[in-house]
Order: structure tokens, then C-alpha cells, then sequence
């Protein structure tokens, strides 16, 4: 039930704080992700060239959201922005997401 009662305080956040617990999640799910594709990298089946490439994509992502959320705690003071930052965080998580499926998808068959 406590749980329940800290989800619900969530609601009464403004939308900077909601956007940013959102950037948040997305930059540390792709920190898990380069960790798990830097421990892969050893394995004899895994493509260490294309694994290079997608550690600098997702670094390049964790960079971009840090920069993002760090901008929020900027703009929180101004609200006429709060619907631009809003939507930029929004399609950042999305392509955030779509390139974790991606990596995912490379980290498969080094896993099997």
C-alpha cells in the first residue's frame, strides 16, 4: 500500500519532474546496456566492429539525455516551455527505446 501511495504522488508532479523521471529511466536503461555490451564483448561470436559502433550510439544517447535532464532543472523556472521540453523528451525516449531494441537484438547471440 506504500507503494501504491508513492506512485500516486507522481500525479501531482509538475511536468518537468515527469519528463525527467522519464529521461532518467531511459539514460540508466542504456548505461545497462553498454555495460552488458562491454562484458559481451569477449565472446567468440559477437561482432566487436558493429559492438564499437552501437557503444558510441548508445554513449552518444546517455550524453544526450544527461544534457536534457540537466536542461529541465534549467527551464523549471520558465514556464512557457514546458511543452517543447516535454515533447523533446518525449521522441527522445522513443528513439531512446528503438535503439535499445536494436542493441538488444545485436547482445542476443553473444548470450546464448
Amino acid at each position: 500500500m506504500n507503494i501504491l501511495k508513492q506512485f500516486l504522488k507522481i500525479v501531482d508532479w509538475n511536468l518537468f519532474s515527469k519528463i525527467q523521471l522519464i529521461l532518467v529511466t531511459s539514460v540508466f536503461m542504456d548505461i545497462g546496456l553498454l555495460y552488458m555490451s562491454f562484458k559481451l564483448m569477449q565472446h567468440p561470436v559477437a561482432n566487436v566492429s558493429f559492438l564499437l559502433l552501437a557503444n558510441k550510439v548508445l554513449f552518444a544517447y546517455i550524453m544526450i539525455g544527461s544534457l536534457l535532464c540537466l536542461l529541465g532543472f534549467l527551464l523549471k523556472k520558465i514556464n512557457k516551455f514546458s511543452l517543447l521540453y516535454a515533447h523533446i523528451g518525449v521522441n527522445y525516449n522513443a528513439i531512446s527505446l528503438m535503439v535499445a531494441a536494436f542493441a538488444i537484438g545485436l547482445l542476443i547471440l553473444p548470450m546464448v
